[in-house]
C-alpha cells in the first residue's frame, strides 16, 4: 500500500535540506535534555518530580524519527528512537520516586512503541511494573486514553496470557465507554482486569463492534487507528497468521483513510502530521509477528521494514 500523499512527497531539495537541518538542531539539544533529566532525578526532589514531564520530548522525538525514516536517514532514526526509549526510562524512575501513575499522555505511548521497536527488553520489564490509576469521574477520551496505556505497558510485560487479557480488555472497555450508558463503581481502579463485570454497575454484556465512525467525534483516531492496531495484535498473540493479514490490511486502509481524508476541528489538513506517514504502532505489531515467526503477507509504505526485522547492526548514535 502506498503512503497518502504529503508534504514530503514533493518537497524540494532546499526544504529537504531544511528539514535535515532542523532535525541536526533538536540532535545537539538531545544531550543537554539528557543530562538535565538525570541530574533531576538524582536531586531526589519530590515536588521536582511530580512536575517531571517529558512529554513534549516524547513528541518531538518521535516525530522527528518519523520524518528521518521518511528521508531515508537510518541513523538519525534510530538515534531518535534511542533516546525517546531513554527518556521513557527515565520517566519510569521518576514514577517510581514518586509512586505515580501511568499518565494517559499519548507521547507516552509512542515512547513505548520505540522501546517495543527496539527491543529494549529492560526498560520493557521496568515501564511493565508501572501501576495504572484509572480515575472514574473523568471524560470518555481521558478513561480510554489510560486504558490504552496501561495494554501497552503489558504488552511490555512479555507474558502473552496477560497480554491477550488487556488487549480484550482494552476492546470492551472502548465498547462499553463508547456507548456512555453505564456509570462505573468507584474504588475498582486496582486489578481492573481481574475484575471487569465488578468495575461496571451491571455486567458485561456487550460485545465489540467498530460501528460506523464519525467524522468529528471524539472517537475518530480511536476508531480509526488505535481499535484496528489493537486487533491486529490480538490476531498475533492468538497466533491467528491469516487474521494478522487480514486485520494489518484493514489496519493500513483506515490509516490511509484517516490522514488522507479526515480533519481537524479548525479544518486543518492531517496529511502533513509525521505521525501519519510512518504507522509506529503497526510497525510495532509487525515486528512483533516477526519475532514471533508469523509471515506477512502484507507490503506497505507505512511499515519500515528495517525496523520489522531489527536491522540495527552497524547503526551508530549521531550524537551520544
Amino acid at each position: 500500500m502506498k503512503r497518502h500523499y504529503t508534504y514530503i512527497n514533493d518537497c524540494s531539495n532546499e526544504i529537504i535540506e531544511n528539514l535535515i537541518s532542523n532535525l541536526d538542531y533538536d540532535l545537539e539539544r538531545i544531550p543537554e535534555v539528557m543530562e538535565n533529566s538525570v541530574k533531576f532525578l538524582a536531586q531526589k526532589d519530590i515536588n521536582i518530580l511530580k512536575s517531571f514531564r517529558l512529554g513534549s520530548w516524547f513528541c518531538g522525538l518521535m516525530s522527528n524519527a518519523m520524518i528521518a525514516i521518511c528521508l531515508q536517514k537510518e541513523a538519525y532514526a534510530y538515534t531518535f528512537l534511542f533516546y525517546a526509549k531513554q527518556l521513557l526510562h527515565l520517566d519510569y524512575q521518576a514514577r517510581e520516586l514518586t509512586s505515580s501513575p501511568v499518565e494517559s499522555d499519548g507521547n507516552i505511548a509512542y515512547s513505548v512503541y520505540a522501546t517495543l521497536i527496539l527491543r529494549d527488553k529492560q526498560t520493557q520489564t521496568l515501564y511493565s511494573q508501572v501501576k495504572l490509576v484509572l480515575h472514574e469521574n473523568t471524560y470518555y477520551s481521558f478513561r480510554l486514553a489510560y486504558v490504552y496505556v496501561d495494554m501497552l505497558r503489558v504488552l511490555c510485560s512479555g507474558n502473552d496470557a496477560k497480554i491477550l487479557e488487556a488487549i480484550d480488555f482494552f476492546l470492551l472497555f472502548q465498547a462499553r465507554e463508547r456507548e456512555k450508558e453505564t456509570p462505573v463503581k468507584q474504588n475498582k481502579a486496582n486489578n481492573i482486569y481481574k475484575n471487569f463485570d465488578e468495575y461496571y454497575e451491571d455486567d458485561l454484556t456487550t460485545p465489540y463492534s467498530t460501528g460506523t465512525p464519525s467524522y468529528y467525534g471524539e472517537g475518530d483516531e480511536t476508531e480509526m487507528l488505535k481499535v484496528p492496531f489493537v486487533l491486529v495484535l490480538k490476531s498475533i498473540f492468538e497466533q491467528d497468521e491469516q487474521g494478522f493479514n487480514q486485520n494489518l490490511l484493514i489496519a493500513l486502509e483506515k490509516h490511509y483513510d484517516f490522514y488522507e481524508n479526515y480533519q481537524r476541528v479548525s479544518g486543518e489538513s492531517l496529511r502533513d502530521l509525521p505521525e501519519g506517514w510512518i504507522s509506529l504502532p503497526l510497525t510495532v505489531a509487525c515486528a512483533i509477528a516477526h519475532d514471533k515467526g508469523m509471515k506477512r503477507e502484507v507490503e506497505s509504505d507505512y511499515i519500515t521494514e528495517w525496523i520489522v526485522k531489527g536491522e540495527f547492526e552497524g547503526l551508530e548514535l549521531v550524537v551520544e
